[in-house]
C-alpha cells in the first residue's frame, strides 16, 4: 500500500501521481483519472455515492465538488448512465437562437405534461431558456405569426368565449356575473388548456373549467373513490357556501379544496410533498391539465386563511352533522391535544405528556361525537387546563345542539372542578368524568357484574354504584369499576337514568378520541405546522408566572436532598451500636454533621417557599416577553382550515370503511389499509355522455379486489356527481362484477 494516500473514510482513499489520481477501495486500485478533469471527478464522485462506498460529505470534501453538483450527477447517472453526465453543458456558449418553431414545440410539450428539464434535453437548450419560452405565452407580448397560427389551429378554442364587456369570461359554461357559481358542463377534449390560462393570467375567469379526458393506465385513479363520501357530507357545498370564491385565476376555490382532499386521501400530507408527484398525473383525476404546484397551492390556501371564516365553516359542518345524525351528539368527548413548536419565535409553553416536559406548543381542544369522530376543534387557544376552556367549548356545542337537546360531556381528570360541574349542569348539559384525588377503596363483595350491549358485543364490568359529594353543593353519581388485578377506577356522572354498565362503557369509550389523535397524526400529519406564520397575541392574557419556575425547580431539588439526608439519618439510627451511643444525646453528638446539613437544607426550603409565595401565580402575557417585544402566537386560521379538511377526509374514509364492512371479513383489522391501497391504485377513465366511468386495476390479492368491487357497487347506487361538472361517477374493477 502506498503511504501517500489521503483517506476519505476507512474504505476509500485518493493517491496523486503527477497529473493522475488513483482511487483506492479496500486497499485495491479502483479507478484512475486525470486530476485536472472535472468530468472524471464528477463520474468518480457519483459512482462512490451510488455504490455506498462514501457519503456525500466525504466526496464533497475529498474531490472538491459542490453538494448540488453531486446530487444532480448522482440522479443523472442512475437514470441515464454516463451519457446523462456527458450531455450537461457548462459555462457560457453564447445566446441560444429561439425560433418560433422551437418556442411552439416547448409550449406543446409542456401542455402534454413534460417537465421543463425534460423539454430542455429534447430541444438541446438550457432549462432557463425553456422557462423564458414558456413565459412568452403571456398574451400581453405579441407572439410570432407561426406560434399564433399553431395555437389558433387547435379545435379546443371553441369552448372558451371572449369575456363580455363589463363582465367576466365564460369558460365551459361557467358564468359569474350574477355572483353565483353555476356548475360547468364537462366536455371531452385534450389536455391543452393554454387559452384558459391566458384568460386566467389576465384575471378574466374565476377558475378553469373541469374537463376529464379518457385514458388508460392512469395513476391515482382510485382516489376518486373518496369523492362520493365527501359529496355525501356536503363538503364542497359547504366550502362554497362559506367562502364563495377566491381571486380570479386558473385554480379557484373548488380546485384548491379538491387538490387538498385528494392529497390527504393519497397520504400526501404537506404541500411540499407535491414536488415528488407528477403534476400531469394528479391533474388527470382533477379534471385539469396539471395539478397546482407547491407555491400555487400555498398561495391559494393563504388566501383562504386570510378570509378568516374557518370558525363559520366549522359551525356549518357541525350543523349538517347534527341534522343527519342527532343521536351521535348525545355524548360529546372533549380533550386537549398539544402540538409542539420547533421554530425560532418565542411563544407560550405547554406541557407535552409524550415528552414529559414543557416546551413551546399550541393547544388544540377537540370535540368528538359518540362514535369518536371529530366534530369541533378550537385551534391556538393556549390555556392552563381543560377546565378553563370548557365553558367556551360548551357555547359552541350549544349552537349545534339547539336550545332543547341535552348532551353528556365526557372528559378526563384535567377538567375536574366542582365549580365547573355546576356550570355544566346550569348550561343544560350532563357530565361524565373520572374522579380526581384520593378515592376510597371498596371491598370485593361490594361489586357485582354489569353488562352493556354495543356494536354487536356484550361488554361486562365489575361495578359498584353509589353517590359522592364533590363540592359546590352537588351530589353526583359515582360508579366504581374493579379490574381483575384489583385496580379500582371511580367514574362520576350526573346521569341517573343510565345503567351502570352503560356509564362505564361511555367513559372508557373516550379512548376512541385518543385513537383518532394517533391515527390522524400518523396518516394525515395532524400535528404538523402547516405554516410558521405568527400573529399578535393578546398582551393581557393571563399565563403562569415564569418567575416561579426557577424557584419551583430549586424547591424540588432541596426537598429531594432533604429526603436523602433523612434516609441517611434513619439508616444511622438503625445501625446504631448502643454500646457506643447509649443515649439520644450521644447519638446526636455523633451525627452532628448530618443533622447540621439537614437543618440547613430545611432552612433553605423555608426561605424559598416564602419567596415563592410573594410572587403571583399568573401574570399578563406582556410581562413575560423580553426586550419589549410584542407577544405573538402561531397563526390560527390556516391550521384551523386544514384541520377541517382533515376532519372531512377522516369522516369520508370512515364512511367508506363502514360500507366495506359487509364485504370484507378482515375489515376491522385491514379495512383502512385496504382503502389506502385502493386510493393509490391505477386504472382507466372513460367519459361516456354524462357518465365518468372509472375502472380500477386489480389489487394485491383477489379477496381485496373482490371487496373493492363490492364497494364500487355500493358507491354506484349514490349516483354522485363530480363537483363542478354534470358527470356522474360510475366505478368498476377490471375483471370483477359489481352487484349493485
Amino acid at each position: 500500500m502506498p503511504s501517500d494516500i489521503e483517506y476519505l473514510n476507512n474504505q476509500v482513499g485518493l493517491q496523486s501521481e503527477n497529473n493522475l489520481c488513483v482511487v483506492w477501495v479496500n486497499h485495491t486500485p479502483w479507478y484512475r483519472f486525470v486530476a485536472d478533469s472535472r468530468f472524471d471527478r464528477r463520474v468518480v464522485g457519483a459512482n462512490l455515492v451510488l455504490a455506498g462506498l462514501a457519503s456525500t460529505v466525504e466526496v464533497v470534501s475529498g474531490l472538491g465538488l459542490s453538494r448540488a453538483t453531486l446530487y444532480r450527477d448522482r440522479q443523472r447517472l442512475s437514470e441515464e448512465g454516463l451519457l446523462g453526465l456527458a450531455s450537461v453543458r457548462h459555462g457560457s456558449h453564447g445566446p441560444t437562437k429561439v425560433t418560433p418553431q422551437l418556442r411552439t414545440r416547448a409550449q406543446v410539450a409542456y401542455r402534454q405534461g413534460e417537465s421543463k428539464r425534460a423539454i430542455a434535453r429534447q430541444l438541446g437548450v438550457s432549462e432557463g431558456t425553456v422557462r423564458r419560452m414558456l413565459q412568452e405565452r403571456n398574451p400581453r407580448v405579441a407572439p410570432s405569426d407561426d406560434a399564433a397560427a399553431a395555437l389558433d389551429a387547435e379545435p379546443r378554442l371553441s369552448s372558451v368565449e371572449a369575456p363580455p364587456s363589463g363582465g367576466e369570461a365564460v369558460v365551459g359554461g361557467v358564468g359569474f356575473d350574477d355572483g353565483e357559481a353555476h356548475p360547468p358542463q364537462s366536455t371531452v377534449g385534450d389536455l391543452d388548456r393554454s387559452v384558459e390560462r391566458v384568460w386566467a393570467r389576465l384575471g378574466l375567469i374565476s377558475e378553469a373549467s373541469v374537463r376529464f379526458v379518457s385514458g388508460t393506465q392512469l395513476r391515482f385513479v382510485g382516489v376518486l373513490l373518496i369523492l362520493p363520501a365527501l359529496v355525501a357530507l356536503d363538503f364542497f357545498r359547504g366550502i362554497e357556501a362559506v367562502y364563495g370564491r377566491l381571486k380570479n385565476g386558473f385554480y379557484g376555490l373548488r380546485h384548491t379544496v379538491m387538490t387538498l382532499s385528494l392529497m390527504l386521501a393519497l397520504r400526501i400530507t404537506r404541500a411540499e410533498h407535491l414536488a415528488g408527484v407528477p403534476p400531469a398525473a394528479l391533474g388527470r383525476v382533477l379534471g385539469l391539465d396539471r395539478a397546482p404546484e407547491v407555491k400555487t397551492l400555498r398561495r391559494r390556501v393563504s388566501e383562504i386563511a386570510a378570509l378568516g371564516k374557518a370558525a363559520q365553516l366549522m359551525r356549518w359542518f357541525g350543523q349538517r352533522l347534527a341534522e343527519n345524525d342527532p343521536e351521535a351528539l348525545g355524548f360529546l368527548y372533549v380533550d386537549g391535544h398539544v402540538r409542539a413548536y420547533f421554530g425560532q419565535r418565542t411563544i407560550s409553553k405547554s406541557y407535552i405528556m409524550q415528552r414529559r416536559l414543557a416546551m413551546p406548543a399550541v393547544n388544540d381542544f377537540w370535540v368528538n361525537d359518540a362514535h369518536g369522530e371529530p366534530l369541533l376543534v378550537i385551534t391556538g387557544e393556549v390555556t392552563a387546563s381543560l377546565s378553563e376552556h370548557l365553558p367556551a367549548i360548551l357555547e359552541q356545542a350549544r349552537a349545534l345542539l339547539g336550545p332543547d337537546q341535552r348532551a353528556t360531556v365526557v372528559f378526563d381528570r384535567g377538567g375536574w372542578s366542582p365549580k365547573l360541574f355546576k356550570h355544566i349542569l346550569d348550561a343544560g348539559f350532563d357530565l361524565l368524568t373520572y374522579r380526581k384525588g384520593r378515592c376510597p377503596r371498596y371491598r370485593v363483595k361490594d361489586f357485582s357484574e354489569h353488562g352493556f350491549d354495543a356494536q354487536g358485543r356484550t361488554h361486562r364490568y365489575q361495578l359498584r354504584d353509589g353517590l359522592v359529594r364533590p363540592g359546590a353543593g352537588l351530589q353526583l353519581r359515582c360508579v366504581v369499576r374493579r379490574k381483575a388485578c384489583g385496580k379500582q377506577t371511580h367514574i362520576v356522572t350526573s346521569r341517573r337514568d343510565l345503567a351502570a354498565g352503560e356509564v362505564a362503557y361511555r367513559m372508557f369509550e373516550r379512548w376512541r378520541q385518543e385513537n383518532y389523535f394517533k391515527y390522524a397524526g400518523e396518516e394525515f400529519a395532524l400535528d404538523a405546522l402547516d405554516t410558521y406564520a405568527v400573529e399578535a397575541s393578546d398582551p393581557e392574557r393571563s399565563v403562569p408566572n415564569p418567575a416561579r419556575r426557577p424557584l419551583d425547580k430549586k424547591i424540588r431539588a432541596l426537598r429531594q436532598q432533604a429526603k436523602t439526608l433523612e434516609a441517611d439519618l434513619g439508616r444511622a439510627i438503625e445501625a446504631n451500636d448502643e454500646s457506643q451511643c447509649a443515649s439520644a444525646r450521644e447519638f446526636k453528638l455523633a451525627h452532628d454533621d448530618l443533622r447540621q446539613q439537614l437543618a440547613e437544607v430545611r432552612e433553605q426550603i423555608d426561605k424559598s417557599v416564602k419567596r415563592r409565595r410573594q410572587l403571583p401565580l399568573r401574570v399578563a402575557l406582556r410581562e413575560t416577553v423580553a426586550n419589549g417585544e410584542s407577544p405573538v402566537q402561531l397563526a390560527v386560521e390556516h391550521k384551523h382550515f386544514m384541520n377541517i379538511v382533515k376532519m372531512a377526509i377522516y369522516r369520508a374514509e370512515t364512511g367508506l370503511y363502514r360500507l366495506l364492512e359487509p364485504h370484507y371479513r378482515r375489515n376491522e383489522h385491514e379495512g383502512r389499509a385496504l382503502l389506502r391501497e385502493a386510493f393509490r391504485s391505477c386504472g382507466s377513465i372513460e367519459v361516456d355522455n354524462d357518465l365518468l366511468r372509472v375502472t380500477l386495476d386489480p389489487l394485491s390479492a383477489p379477496r381485496r379486489t373482490r371487496a373493492i368491487a363490492q364497494l364500487c357497487g355500493e358507491l354506484n347506487t349514490l349516483h354522485t356527481r363530480i363537483p363542478g361538472t354534470s358527470l356522474r361517477l360510475r366505478f368498476a374493477v377490471q375483471g370483477e362484477p359489481c352487484l349493485k
